[in-house]
């Protein structure tokens, strides 16, 4: 069961799809971000939160135009983030922006997205993203790669897209690219790596983005369960005459064994060396 507060602005041919659990303090955090960005549809798909989204709503104001799908059991983040395409899709809506509640928008993501989107014909568009921890005393940035083969190449190897920068275009993916309860934990990343299949791709150069890391997310709370998702769909999606699909399957086959400690000090090391570029 489900409901529905607010209308979509069909004049407005996109959406901020933001899927929310149990944070209305974060998505407060993440709405306030939006305030001064070009005009805009938020499309709130509610999880089954104790407290529900459209309650916050009554007691806040917003710039944007918010409407809030409120699912009345927690169905998890696939059945939301599909939810929420769905919903888009047979309203009109072709343009879809992800953000996460706690993640912070970069003032002028939304038309660079699109400008780059637009002008090079592409299906996913994604950019920069700066983490920061919940005392905000680090700061962490990481920057993939921009260019459509280059894409396609190293998202057999590792993602080339973090799911709150991206911008997906429907009058391309269609229904056709939902998000697959197959790859529990990895869902983002075997989306990306079948549209960087079958459509060109592209990352805007600028920092888009500001995510909280959290250290008890579902990333690292049930690693053994994504990187067996990860290594189901290097597989499904493995390419013979791409040597980024023999590493990406030894990288993710070594994962497995190596301590999630041991693996969290490498990723800081790795985004430091991308903030001195």
């Amino acid at each position: 069961m489900r409901s529905i507060f607010g209308t979509l602005d069909r004049s407005i041919d996109s959406v901020v799809l933001i899927p929310s659990y149990n944070d209305n303090k974060g998505l407060v955090a993440t709405l306030e971000s939006l305030n001064d960005e070009i005009e805009l549809n938020v499309l709130i798909v509610d999880d089954g939160s104790k407290q529900p989204v459209v309650d916050l709503l009554s007691s806040h104001s917003f710039s944007q135009n918010i409407v809030v799908i409120t699912l009345h059991e927690n169905q998890g983040i696939i059945k939301a983030l599909n939810t929420g395409l769905k919903f888009s899709y047979t309203e009109g809506i072709r343009f879809v922006f992800r953000l996460d509640a706690c993640d912070i928008n970069v003032k002028g993501r939304f038309e660079k997205q699109l400008n780059l989107l637009q002008s090079l014909d592409l299906a996913l568009v994604g950019g920069g993203v700066e983490y920061f921890s919940e005392d905000k005393s680090e700061k962490l940035f990481l920057r993939p790669p921009l260019v459509s083969d280059e894409i396609a190449a190293k998202q057999k190897y590792r993602t080339c897209f973090v799911h709150p920068t991206v911008l997906l275009d429907l009058g391309k993916l269609k229904l056709d690219f939902l998000y697959s309860s197959k790859y529990q934990h990895a869902e983002d990343y075997e989306l990306f790596l079948r549209v960087t299949k079958f459509f060109p791709t592209g990352n805007v150069d600028a920092i888009v983005t500001k995510c909280l890391v959290r250290f008890e997310g579902l990333s690292l709370t049930n690693r053994k369960l994504q990187l067996k998702s990860v290594l189901k769909a290097q597989c499904v999606n493995f390419d013979y005459l791409s040597l980024y699909s023999y590493f990406g399957l030894f990288k993710t086959i070594n994962l497995l064994f190596i301590p999630r400690s041991f693996i969290e000090f490498l990723k800081i090391r790795v985004f430091k060396s991308y903030e001195k570029k």
